[in-house]
């Protein structure tokens, strides 16, 4: 299992946390690609959610 974890300053006030992870069965190349992948649909996935998780087989 491949995991790391991150935050960024939104506001303020307001601080996005993130956390991603891939399945032990895939090499760090595909591993970067899912997320890639996932990170792209953020924004109309999530929009404008407090909370939000995007998932495929392979990664979230």
């Amino acid at each position: 299992l491949m995991l790391a974890t991150g935050n960024i300053p939104y506001t303020d006030l307001q601080t996005i946390y993130g956390l991603v992870q891939c399945t032990g069965d895939i090499i760090l190349a595909d591993c970067k690609q899912c997320l890639d992948t996932i990170r792209s649909q953020i924004p109309t996935t999530c929009d404008t959610a407090h909370g939000c998780e995007i998932a495929t087989g392979s990664c979230q």
